[in-house]
């Protein structure tokens, strides 16, 4: 459970109410491993990212902990205190971009239904009609709460298990990748609702996008904050080293709307050159390459790539840096956002990330 950043936020909010009930060593034991942990995760692996959080995320959470805080049954003191706890952690992931961000409602989802029928169940009976006031709000917390769950879990639902006929069909958009040599660039697959996109080609291209969304939003802004264009759409393609472009049939998630719609009406610098009934390739013309001249891009797979570098000398890979990055024989530096691959004489060198201490840049 700790291995999640959200799950490790709701014990952090269950930590912030024994706190405020000044059970120290119980906040304590909720608290600090999250921290610990997260901290851990941001030392190993440096990235960044953010999770898109829209003003119709927030009413639903708030709404749960000022019910909650004010007809919760006497002596559910410590539940008041998480719902105050949960409503700040709420303003808060919805006013600071973090990697949490509008995963911060499923607390909603998952504790607000049992919660809020415990505490209904619990008032005491109603002897006069000023009481009855708590439970109706209680009554139509739960009503609204358990709405919206069994609504996003259907709209869910729908989306994962009804497969199109476009994800069905893959065998002509694999073989066309191969014959356009789609190991030797960066691909672009304009995002599906479902994503079945980055489970199915993932294994078989180096994709500039994936089912990340934190850091999807982070390299990729363009499709989140309203400002989309062709000439911003061409800039981040070329900032990327992009040289194909796939667009599945099925149905865009919502931030790659705009992306779907310029793909399938291209400008001139984006040239069609393969469809069937499920898929069309495009081809990005004059195309940045992934590694930088005179080194050449061998092609690889989903863990490594193969530089061939005809000379000794310095090379820029675009490849995001991380220190887990390894290349045996060469040398592994940041170059900006980039990796520097640096070589005492010509071969191939095969990059990648081994995972395995100590870590070693192959610069000493």
């Amino acid at each position: 459970m700790l291995a999640s950043p959200v799950a490790g936020a709701f014990l952090v909010v269950a930590g912030a109410a024994y706190l405020l009930d000044r059970q120290w060593m119980k906040a304590a034991s909720l608290i600090v491993p999250p921290f610990l942990l997260a901290g851990a995760v941001m030392l190993l692996f440096p990235f960044r990212g953010e999770q898109p959080m829209p003003l119709y995320k927030v009413w639903m959470p708030l709404a749960l902990c000022a019910v909650l805080w004010w007809a919760a049954p006497r002596g559910w003191q410590l539940v008041r205190y998480a719902a105050a706890a949960y409503a700040v952690g709420v303003v808060v992931a919805f006013s600071v971009a973090s990697p949490i961000g509008a995963n911060v409602d499923r607390l909603a989802g998952f504790a607000g239904p049992p919660i809020l029928l415990a505490a209904l169940l619990t008032r005491q009976p109603i002897r006069a009609p000023r009481q009855a006031l708590p439970h109706l709000l209680l009554a139509a917390a739960l009503a609204s709460c358990t709405g919206w769950v069994v609504s996003n879990t259907h709209d869910d639902l729908v989306t994962s298990t009804s497969v199109q006929s476009w994800a069905c069909h893959t065998d002509g958009v694999f073989t066309a990748l191969d014959r356009l040599r789609a190991d030797r660039t960066r691909v672009e697959v304009v995002p599906a609702r479902d994503h079945r996109e980055a489970h199915l080609l993932a294994p078989h291209i180096n994709m500039a996008r994936g089912w990340n969304r934190q850091l999807d939003v982070e390299r990729g802004r363009l499709f989140y904050d309203g400002t989309f264009s062709a000439e911003k759409y061409r800039a981040w393609l070329n900032r990327w080293a992009v040289g194909l472009v796939v667009l599945p049939a099925g149905r865009p998630d919502g931030p790659a709307t705009a992306e779907a719609a310029l793909v399938r009406n291209p400008p001139a610098w984006l040239k069609p050159v393969w469809r069937d009934n499920g898929w069309a390739i495009y081809r990005v013309q004059d195309a940045i390459p992934l590694v930088s001249a005179p080194a050449t891009d061998l092609g690889g797979n989903d863990a490594e790539l193969i530089v061939r570098m005809p000379s000794a000398g310095t090379a820029t890979v675009r490849i995001a840096y991380s220190p887990w990055l390894s290349a045996p024989g060469a040398c592994i530096e940041r170059a900006g956002d980039w990796t520097q691959l640096t070589v005492h004489k010509r071969g191939d060198y095969r990059l990648g990330s081994d995972y395995h201490f100590p870590r070693t840049s192959g610069c000493a």
